[in-house]
């Protein structure tokens, strides 16, 4: 017999009293459990969904528009990844730019070894995008450290697609090898290479823009920018300009615009003061845009410059926070009038990374309580789920197609309309309504699981009874493989 199923969006937050001014944490997907969130990431092929890193070795996936729906494991690979330690695991995640077609993902994680990192390439099954296939993997780069100690912990594509890479100094502290300035290592390197080609051996190639392309030296090719201790994490605004937090160890926690071909100063220097030798030759050494004493925290979460309106006093500012007490600050610079920052909010949670959704909000990870938090300006109202208001109805093909239980639908609403969006079966019977309410003009997507149907051919329908009298009604076909 079949089933009609009935899904019904809705935004439910779980509010939360901490707050500071203006601004409060909430948290979004309570109905999920966590294991030690590292890293969230949104994917590139425009569905409406989080993937959320754990450091023992899960990937799990929540959908935004749909916070009260249990997240999915995505990936599991834990009996790939050390188990044990403050700052080891699964670290990193960047889907491809072109995922929506090849389906490639890739992920950095420590062995059990302790001192081995990996970057591996992954694939989506090409019928259930909530659920990779382990088997798939692919060893793009490996690295050994000096000791299990200060692993960084960041990839992400470039504007330019090419996958950048954040490595520590992989030693302990003061840095005894001077790993970070010695060119023929990667650790304490920001790394560039590009995982469309293969040369030298490599399941990878070298960009020819990158500083040591050519060089006859020993320099590694992959380094795109050196002298970091622990760069934890790095994020690109709207421009391409990457912006990278790095951790201190006396004196300093600092903040970097990271450009190609340029030596950061560890272990020369911490932030903007000598540190090893003291004094010291800062000839041709960059100086952080920002640095805080550790007096006011002692482990820095690199975040991410905001563009959502629904932060608006912080809007083109870079949003950072600190592990240690969980302040919140809000960054001004624009590389000409001095540096400011501006606390937004004193939290109690241990922030181990920040995250942004396909709408520009902000999160939090917070590894103490495994909870996910989004940053809310408690001055503004909600507003629709997408602020870039289309010029037109529309309704797009879902995605993937065939697909396997899971597919996503999106559509357009230029202006306030009533909707309802149902799933017919190949005889033209209704078999259920996916959503039937009020909607504001913005971009939608919505999480479609067809678990209780049957294999087969169906069709969706969007009919939507505009505020000003204007109807739209548009039909498309999936296809469900079992």
């Amino acid at each position: 017999m079949k089933k009609s199923l009935l899904f019904i969006l809705g935004i439910f937050f779980i509010p939360f009293s901490i707050c500071y001014s203006q601004y409060s944490l909430q948290n979004v997907f309570s109905t999920t459990t966590f294991n030690k969130p590292l890293e969230m990431v949104v994917p590139t092929d425009g569905t409406d969904r989080l993937f959320i890193v754990g450091q023992r070795g899960i990937i799990t996936v929540v959908y935004p528009s749909q916070p009260s729906t249990p997240g999915k494991v995505f990936l599991d690979i834990s009996d790939k990844v050390i188990q044990s330690g403050l700052e080891p695991g699964l670290l990193g995640l960047a889907f491809h730019p072109n995922f929506s077609s090849n389906r490639y993902f890739y992920v950095y994680y420590d062995t059990p070894a302790g001192t081995q990192e990996v970057i591996a390439r992954y694939e989506v099954s090409p019928i259930n995008p909530d659920s990779a296939l382990k088997s798939s993997e692919l060893i793009i780069l490996q690295n050994t450290m000096s000791s299990a100690s200060h692993y960084g912990g960041k990839i992400a594509f470039g504007k330019d697609n090419y996958l950048y890479i954040g490595w520590g100094m992989g030693t302990g502290q003061n840095d005894p090898p001077n790993n970070a300035q010695n060119l023929t290592l990667l650790l304490g390197k920001i790394l560039r290479i590009n995982i469309d080609t293969t040369a030298g051996g490599n399941n990878y190639g070298i960009p020819s823009t990158n500083p040591f392309r050519d060089s006859v030296g020993t320099q590694r090719k992959e380094i795109y920018a050196w002298g970091f201790r622990n760069p934890w994490k790095f994020s690109f605004d709207s421009t391409g300009r990457m912006w990278c937090g790095d951790v201190g160890q006396n004196t300093f926690e600092e903040i970097d615009i990271v450009n190609r071909g340029k030596n950061y100063g560890w272990r020369i220097m911490e932030g903007n003061n000598c540190f090893n030798p003291n004094p010291c030759d800062t000839t041709g050494l960059v100086k952080p845009i920002y640095q805080y004493p550790r007096s006011d925290g002692t482990s820095i979460s690199g975040g991410y410059v905001s563009y959502t309106n629904q932060l608006p006093s912080v809007k083109g500012k870079y949003i950072y926070g600190d592990y240690t007490n969980g302040k919140i600050w809000a960054l001004t610079y624009d590389g000409i009038n001095p540096t400011t920052t501006t606390l937004l909010l004193d939290s109690p949670y241990n922030i181990s990374s920040f995250g942004m959704d396909k709408n520009k909000n902000i999160y939090i990870c917070s590894i103490g309580d495994n909870k996910i938090y989004k940053l809310v300006d408690n001055t503004v109202g909600t507003e629709p789920y997408e602020t870039n208001f289309p010029s037109e109805f529309s309704l797009k093909q879902n995605y993937p197609n065939p697909f396997n239980p899971v597919t996503y639908i999106q559509f357009n609403l230029k202006e306030k309309s009533e909707i309802k969006l149902e799933v017919f079966n190949l005889e033209g019977k209704r078999v259920g309504i996916i959503l039937n309410e009020n909607k504001d003009a913005g971009e939608y997507g919505v999480r479609f699981d067809a678990v209780n149907y049957p294999s087969g051919i169906y069709y969706y329908k969007l009919t939507a009874a505009g505020a000003s009298g204007s109807n739209f009604v548009s039909t498309k076909k999936m296809v469900l493989l079992k």
